[in-house]
C-alpha cells in the first residue's frame, strides 16, 4: 500500500456455487470475485480445475485427506476427446467411480484428440495449492495486475469438500538481500477489479485481509522455522488476559504449493501482514497515541539501543526503524523517548520510567523467546515496537524468524549454547528493574510446564515434517529448484536434537 492512500476495502465474500450431485460426489463451493482462473485448462474434478505446470506436465488438486477410498467426482476435460486416468477410461461431463484416490501419488493421464496425445501425471496434495496469473512482469516495485486461485479444503477435519477462492490481485518481489535468491518471496494485495481498489478476506481461514506475503523460506532447509515460531509466539500471548492491551499477536501463516503462469515453483508460507490491522488498531488510533515502528536493519547499533546518534528528522526511516503508522504523519517521539531512556538515563532515572514506557511482561516474554531460539538476527532487526495510545506502554512483536533454532542468516549451524541480549536488556538485568531477573526465571519455569515443555515444542515439528514427508512437497521442491538439496529426514533429526540440547541449557542457566 501507498502511504496516503484512501482505503475502500470492504468484506466481500460471494458463495456463487453451491453443486450437490447424486453417489459419493460432495458439494464444492466456489467464492470469487470477478472471474476465475486465467491458467490452462486440462481437468476439471468436482467443478474446479486442476492447477497446471505445463514444464513438467503436472496436474494438481487439493484433497482433503491423505486418503479417500471410492472417491466419486464430476469429471470435466478440455480440448480432448477421450482421457485415461491410470489406464481407466474417464466419461466427460459425467461422475466417474475413481476409486480410492491417495496423496503424492503420480496418476498417469493419457490425454488424446485427433492431433495428438499428451501425458499428464495428476497429483493430489492436502496441502492448499495457489496459482497466479499475470501477463506483466513481476519486479520489485509496484504491484502489476494479476489473477489469484486458492485451491483448499478445511483442515481441522478430513473432507471431500474442495474450496476455490478466485481474484484480482497484485503482485510483486518482496524482500532485501532475499531477492537475489533464485526463488523469490511475493507480496499480495487483493484487488476488487483491475482498478485496484482493495479486497478484504480471510484466506485460509486466517484473519481478514487485504495484504498477504508468500514466502519462500529460502534459508531454512526444513521450511517450516517462521511458522512454529510464530505459532508459539501466539501461544505466549494467548497466556496473558484477552484484551486491547495485553494480547501481542503474532502472524498467522499457511503452508501452501505455488504455481505463476502454469509453472509449479514450490513450497511457500502464505503470511499475514504484520500491520496496524492486525493489532485491531480503529481507524483513528493514531489521535490516541497509536503508533507501530519496524526495525529494518542495525542501524549501526541504534536498534539493539546502543546508541542514539540524533534526533529524528521529518521523514519515515530514522537510525534503523521505519515507521509504520501513522501513515500519513511522523510520530517518533515515543522510539526517542525510549531509546534516549536506554541509552542515556542513570540506573535511579532508568529503574523509574523504564516500567511506563515498554511492557515488561512482553519484554519477558520477548527475551525467553529470542534465546529460546538464539534468533540473533532478532535483537535488533527483525522486530517491532508498537503502542494502542499515550497511556499504554510500547511492546515488541516479533518477525522474520528463519534464522533461528540451530541456523544463522546464512543458512550456517549453530550450537546450542549461550546466551544473547542487546542494551534494553543488559540495562534491566544490571538493575534489576522491578525484579526482572527473578521474573525472567519465573517466568521460564512456568512456562516449562506447559508450552515450553519438550513434547510442546516437537509436536508441531512433527507434525509438518510428517505433512511434507507424506505429501512428497520437499522431493518436488528438489526437483525444482536446481540448487536445493534438502534432506528432510537430516533437518528432522537436527532441530528435534537441537530443541533437547537447547532446552538442557537453559534449565541449567536458569536455575
Amino acid at each position: 500500500m501507498k502511504r496516503f492512500e484512501v482505503r475502500y476495502s470492504r468484506l466481500l465474500i460471494l458463495i456463487t456455487t453451491l453443486l450437490i450431485l447424486n453417489g459419493c460426489y460432495e458439494e464444492q463451493i466456489i467464492e470469487s470475485i470477478d472471474g476465475e482462473s486465467k491458467g490452462v485448462k486440462i481437468l476439471r474434478i468436482n467443478q474446479i480445475d486442476g492447477f497446471v505446470d505445463i514444464e513438467d506436465q503436472l496436474i494438481f488438486f487439493t484433497l482433503g485427506a491423505d486418503t479417500i477410498q471410492s472417491f466419486s467426482s464430476s469429471i470435466h476435460f478440455y480440448d480432448y476427446e477421450s482421457m485415461q486416468m491410470d489406464g481407466k477410461d474417464l466419461i466427460n461431463d459425467q461422475v466417474n467411480e475413481l476409486g480410492d484416490i491417495t496423496v503424492n501419488y503420480p496418476y498417469e493421464i493419457i490425454a488424446k484428440n485427433a492431433l495428438k496425445i499428451d501425458t499428464f501425471r495428476l497429483v493430489f496434495t492436502r496441502l492448499p495449492l495457489i496459482h497466479i496469473t499475470t501477463s506483466d512482469k513481476i519486479v520489485d516495485d509496484p504491484k502489476v495486475l494479476s489473477n489469484i486461485s486458492i485451491q483448499y479444503c478445511d483442515e481441522n477435519k478430513d473432507s471431500r469438500i474442495t474450496y476455490l477462492f478466485n481474484s484480482y490481485a497484485g503482485i510483486e518481489y518482496r524482500g532485501a538481500s532475499s531477492l537475489r535468491y533464485d526463488k523469490k518471496s511475493y507480496g499480495i494485495e487483493l484487488w476488487k477489479n483491475k482498478y485496484e481498489d482493495d479486497y478484504i478476506s480471510p484466506l485460509l481461514g486466517m484473519r481478514p485481509g487485504e495484504d498477504w506475503i508468500l514466502d519462500a523460506m529460502y534459508i531454512d532447509d526444513l521450511r517450516m522455522r517462521n511458522k512454529i515460531s510464530f505459532e508459539l509466539w501466539e501461544k505466549m500471548s494467548a497466556l496473558h488476559n484477552d484484551s486491547l492491551y495485553t494480547v501481542y499477536p503474532g502472524i498467522q501463516c499457511k503452508f501452501v504449493e505455488l504455481l505463476i503462469n502454469n509453472n509449479y515453483v514450490g513450497l511457500y508460507s502464505l503470511n499475514e501482514k504484520l500491520d496496524e490491522k492486525l493489532l485491531r488498531f480503529s481507524d483513528y488510533q493514531y489521535v490516541q497515541g497509536g503508533v507501530m515502528y519496524k526495525a529494518v536493519d542495525w542501524g549501526d547499533g541504534a536498534t539493539t539501543f546502543d546508541i542514539y546518534s540524533s534526533d529524528p528528522q521529518n521523514a519515515f526511516y530514522w537510525d534503523g526503524w521505519e515507521l509504520i503508522y501513522p501513515e500519513h504523519d511522523t510520530a517518533w517521539t515515543p522510539l526517542m523517548k525510549l531509546r534516549k531512556l536506554i541509552v542515556f538515563s542513570n540506573d535511579q532515572d532508568f529503574n523509574e520510567r523504564i516500567e511506563s514506557t515498554i511492557d515488561l511482561g512482553n519484554a519477558i516474554d520477548y527475551y525467553l523467546y529470542i534465546n529460546l531460539m538464539l534468533a540473533y538476527d532478532n535483537r535488533g532487526k527483525n522486530t517491532y515496537l508498537a503502542r494502542y495510545s499515550e497511556q499504554s506502554p510500547l511492546f515488541i512483536i516479533p518477525w522474520d524468524l528463519e534464522a533461528t533454532w540451530g541456523i544463522n542468516w546464512d543458512r550456517s549451524r549453530n550450537n546450542s549454547n549461550g546466551m544473547m541480549n542487546n542494551h534494553l536488556y543488559e540495562r534491566l538485568i544490571e538493575t534489576n528493574t522491578g525484579d526482572f531477573n527473578n521474573k525472567i526465571k519465573e517466568k521460564w519455569l512456568e512456562y516449562r510446564s506447559n508450552i515450553l515443555s519438550e513434547e510442546a515444542l516437537l509436536q508441531p515439528i512433527n507434525e509438518y515434517y510428517h505433512l511434507m514427508k507424506n505429501n512428497g512437497v520437499i522431493d518436488r521442491e528438489n526437483s525444482r529448484w536446481d540448487n536445493v538439496n534438502i534432506d528432510l529426514d537430516g533437518e528432522y533429526i537436527f532441530i528435534t536434537e537441537w530443541i533437547i540440547e537447547r532446552l538442557e541449557y537453559l534449565d541449567n542457566y536458569f536455575e
